[in-house]
């Protein structure tokens, strides 16, 4: 038996081990169950390895024993393997040897998206929409995209070679690249949107999140900002002390941001903004979250919003509230185990209760189970009302467009980056003022003909059932002509969706062509115009009056009003 497995097993026994012991006082009887468990399991692997028809893997029976006992436990709590742990290590540092380039699949390819500015990507001259058919002259296509990244990462200095196709290009091209170490920026916006208005999107918790956010709030500054705007949707977390970090460039020295929580006493800890804020405590500041708001981007939120420093708007963040602690296993695995909770300074819990990973269920419905006013009842440090229970409940709510089958089709398939990548082919000049009118549209409705693209709706879905149904028990031939009918009703009724969402389609493919020209800075100036959270935050901060009576103020002698 390999020593790998020894040590998975040694492991389990060590888990299991300290938790009796840590219970040990509950009572002898929990020691013997827990006890004859460790047997059980030991003496099923010793069978399974004995006894089973065909040869086994004994690690992979390991390591499925591990994820079932997991499998019991919260979504964040995971078994890696190498090559786990080394993206885990890119997503915490923001640092790998590669090329600099976002990669997807796109029709069983792995396909660029976009480039990262200055990296040896964007100098050899690799554009969104290529395709890269052979990796060292091995074909990528049916490749995951685990396997691609990790094909194009290397060690800094080392050399790989690609082969990609290109539309407009008759024949594939051959890039030869010297890989770099890659530092992914944690800002992925900053500006003045409106006069006076500064904006930050801050996109990770990485190492470097706090210096790069002072660095970016002291140009604004300069630029002679009066209001901030602060966007962490879609900003699913990182490093705890990079929350805080974020946080201190706000809040007055000595101030609560977080507390943690947990079982082992070495979890329970407090961690307090350490410097002076880098802009004036009274510049009003506005923070976008939404339901893909995270855990670190959870925490700065929640510490904002409980010392009154600034508003929320959007939708109620996620409600990753939780800490991980990485055991490092063997050379090549590490255990990443939920060990303590998130608390905001004013004592609320932002982890929602999520059952265990093989039975949890969707976001919406959790939100829909615990309605605001079955939270408990917390106050910021101006005596607002707040909620705790399961994420960041801004102070002004506002949705974001909801997308319906034929919107989350579109972007699955990716056509409207496709197309995006099809119309710059075909159109080498475009004006950075360039606007998506109605005769685009009606080339993107020939791109999707072309494409073969097709979508079903919910309805859609029913009549296929009621038709198996109707086939299965024999209904006459008027009951399957109604359903014909139906269906064809149906299909008709699908340009009102296309003309319902054509609003959101051209700011789609606005943003996908402005990525593809001039970088992901002007992808995301490109959604500005229909993004209505932002218009709101943007209101709010533009209106004293009713930004002070939202947040309130303390008297001089402590009143709050």
């Amino acid at each position: 038996m390999s020593k790998k497995i020894w040590i998975a097993i040694a492991l389990m026994a060590i888990l299991i081990g300290t938790w009796v012991i840590g219970n040990h006082a509950a009572g002898q009887d929990r020691y013997g169950v827990v006890g004859e468990s460790l047997s059980q399991f030991g003496n099923v692997y010793k069978r399974i390895s004995k006894s089973y028809v065909k040869e086994a893997n004994p690690e992979e029976i390991v390591v499925s024993g591990i994820k079932g006992m997991l499998g019991q436990l919260d979504p964040y709590s995971n078994f890696f393997k190498k090559r786990q742990i080394d993206q885990l290590k890119i997503e915490t540092t923001g640092r790998y040897g590669g090329l600099g380039i976002i990669i997807g699949i796109k029709e069983d390819i792995p396909t660029v998206i976009a480039p990262f500015a200055e990296t040896p990507a964007a100098r050899a001259g690799l554009q969104a929409g290529d395709q890269i058919i052979k990796i060292e002259g091995a074909p990528a296509r049916g490749e995951s995209i685990e396997d691609v990244a990790q094909k194009l990462r290397g060690k800094s200095g080392t050399k790989v070679t690609i082969t990609i196709l290109r539309e407009g290009q008759l024949k594939p091209l051959d890039y030869t690249i010297t890989r770099e170490i890659i530092t992914l920026k944690a800002i992925s916006f900053s500006d003045e949107i409106r006069p006076e208005v500064g904006y930050i999107r801050l996109s990770r918790f990485s190492e470097n999140s706090g210096k790069e956010l002072a660095q970016s709030l002291n140009r604004l500054k300069e630029n002679g900002i009066k209001s901030l705007i602060l966007d962490l949707r879609g900003n699913a977390g990182g490093l705890l002390g990079q929350a805080v970090a974020v946080a201190d460039k706000f809040l007055e020295k000595g101030r609560l941001v977080v507390s943690t929580k947990g079982r082992d006493r070495g979890q329970n800890n407090d961690y307090y903004s350490n410097h002076d804020p880098v802009i004036p405590v009274d510049m009003p500041m506005v923070i976008l979250v939404n339901k893909a708001s995270a855990s670190a981007s959870e925490i700065v939120a929640g510490a904002i919003q409980d010392w009154d420093r600034g508003l929320i708007v959007g939708t109620v963040t996620f409600g990753k509230g939780s800490v991980q602690t990485v055991f490092p296993i063997s050379e090549n695995s590490a255990l990443k185990l939920t060990t303590a909770y998130y608390y905001t300074p004013s004592g609320r819990c932002i982890n929602i209760e999520h059952s265990p990973k093989q039975k949890e269920k969707p976001k919406e419905l959790f939100d829909e189970q615990e309605p605001q006013l079955q939270k408990k009842q917390f106050t910021t440090h101006n005596g607002r009302a707040i909620y705790g229970g399961g994420g960041i409940t801004p102070d002004l709510e506002v949705e974001s467009k909801k997308l319906d089958n034929l919107l989350l089709e579109l972007l699955r398939r990716r056509m409207l980056f496709g197309f995006a990548v099809h119309y710059v082919s075909e159109h080498s000049q475009i004006d950075q003022n360039f606007e998506v009118d109605d005769q685009v549209l009606a080339l993107f409705k020939d791109f999707l003909k072309q494409k073969q693209f097709d979508y079903k709706t919910p309805e859609e879905i029913y009549v296929d059932t009621l038709k198996v149904m109707v086939q299965e028990k024999g209904y006459n031939d008027r009951t399957e002509g109604l359903l014909a009918e139906l269906e064809i009703e149906l299909e008709k009724a699908k340009e009102n969706d296309f003309q319902k969402d054509k609003d959101y389609i051209k700011m789609a493919i606005r943003k996908e062509i402005a990525s593809r020209q001039w970088g992901l800075e002007a992808g995301i100036r490109a959604t500005f115009p229909e993004d209505a959270q932002l218009h709101k935050a943007i209101d709010i901060l533009r209106d004293p009056v009713q930004y002070t009576n939202i947040i309130g103020k303390e008297t001089g002698n402590g009143q709050r009003h």
